[in-house]
């Protein structure tokens, strides 16, 4: 909704692990005093279990996520309104593969720092109804990814060179709010393409990884909100609708060259869902890329607290690769 408060967010850790985490845990602590004694184990046994390692885990693709602590300012509701935003997270990942001799392992990882300025005005209607506001928000990026393969035994002299580069890009949004029960919002991430600009990486005067340059396209994401009175499930017959309950629909990355939006991968850019607001408490549900999601969270004023459960798909098509997750946030606004 188009805000009409002060909006002062000063704590917002978000903390998400792959399922495949949990499973990799639970390996590990099923075969913990076996795993750790492997040398005094029988040949048999050493077979055994890393046949049970090969089998499982290189099925696995563990995925960490963090959010540390992100600070904004939205200021009251004008005709104008400018606010700052401060924000940083990664996404790593890792996977054990199958090797000639010794096992891999393919890690991944990227780490983002963006610091943003939105600009927003509502925008008069005259003609239509509602309320229209929009805005475009200057961002500065600073990013830093990994992206390699090693065997076990390589991983003892391995130095992780983190590749640091940074860019600035542009994002437009806008919300419109036909009345109390329908909004239509949009973003269009960074619609000048933004440049990302990657350093030279050394090692004393050896060039570890050279400097480069890559492009962050332009995406548009759209979504609908909804609160209807009723629900016709026939010709002239209806029944009311609870009006704590809100329908949601998104569809993401419309861009996206990759995955043409007219193909099987639609539906992995639609985004369905629910989310019934009994004021404390919020149950949320729904499907994300063609998965059931499941969540909830307890509002306490000024401090938020929420958990998330979803899939998400890693291949071209809903059912092709499929990741769960589950996600705790905590949020302390006001």
């Amino acid at each position: 909704a188009i805000r009409k408060d002060l909006l002062f967010n000063i704590f917002n850790l978000r903390i998400g692990i792959s399922n495949d985490v949990l499973k990799t845990y639970e390996f590990y602590d099923e075969n913990k005093d076996e795993l750790e004694n492997f040398d005094e184990l029988s040949s048999e046994r050493q077979q055994e279990l890393t046949n049970e390692i090969i089998d499982r885990i290189t099925h696995y693709r563990n995925r960490i996520t963090l959010n540390v602590p992100d600070f904004c300012f939205v200021p009251k509701s004008g005709f104008i309104n400018i606010g700052f935003g401060l924000f940083a997270g990664g996404d790593f990942g890792l996977k054990f593969k199958k090797g000639i001799l010794v096992p891999k392992i393919q890690f991944w990882g990227s780490a983002d720092a963006i610091a943003m300025i939105p600009v927003s005005m509502k925008i008069p209607t005259p003609i239509l109804p509602g309320k229209i506001a929009a805005s475009i928000t200057p961002k500065l990026v600073y990013r830093a990814s990994i992206d390699d393969e090693l065997t076990v035994l390589e991983f003892e002299n391995y130095d992780f060179d983190l590749q640091p580069g940074k860019g600035i890009g542009f994002d437009l949004s806008f919300i419109w709010e036909l009345n109390d029960r329908l909004r239509i919002g949009g973003v269009l991430h960074d619609f000048t393409r933004t440049k990302i600009s990657y350093e030279e990486v050394k090692d004393g005067t050896t060039t570890v990884k050279s400097a480069y340059s890559s492009y962050i396209n332009p995406d548009l994401s759209i979504g609908i909100a909804y609160k209807p009175k009723r629900i016709y499930y026939w010709i002239g017959k209806s029944v009311s609708f609870p009006q704590f309950i809100t329908l949601l629909v998104d569809v993401r990355n419309i861009f996206y060259k990759k995955e043409p939006f007219y193909e099987a991968t639609f539906f992995k850019k639609l985004h369905l869902g629910a989310e019934a607001d009994l004021k404390i408490l919020k149950l949320r549900g729904g499907f994300y890329q063609g998965y059931p999601s499941f969540g909830l969270g307890l509002d306490l004023w000024f401090l938020e607290i929420d958990y998330a459960f979803w899939g998400r798909e890693l291949g071209r098509y809903p059912g092709q690769i499929p990741e769960w997750n589950h996600m705790i946030s905590i949020r302390l606004s006001f």
